[in-house]
């Protein structure tokens, strides 16, 4: 009866963290948007977002990357100069 117990425990178990696994992968979502006409792109900085190249806006004051995202990302930002 024990030994029932723990099988069906471990099953449960199993069952349990591949769910977990598979709601961290799958609900990490990235949109990128285009570089509006006159924007340098990337010329200080590179951007990626869950290893996604993101565009770079540089203005005389600014440097930014837009994007939106659903779950959890990892953002990387690389100085070029």
């Amino acid at each position: 009866m024990i030994t029932r117990f723990l099988m069906k425990a471990r099953r449960l178990l199993i069952i349990l963290l591949l769910l977990t696994l598979l709601r961290i992968t799958s609900f990490a979502e990235v949109i990128t948007w285009k570089v509006l006409e006159g924007f340098d792109s990337g010329k200080y900085y590179s951007v990626r977002v869950n290893g996604v190249k993101t565009p770079v806006f540089d203005i005389a004051v600014a440097s930014w990357a837009s994007f939106d995202f659903r779950g959890k990302v990892t953002v990387d930002v690389t100085t070029i100069y």
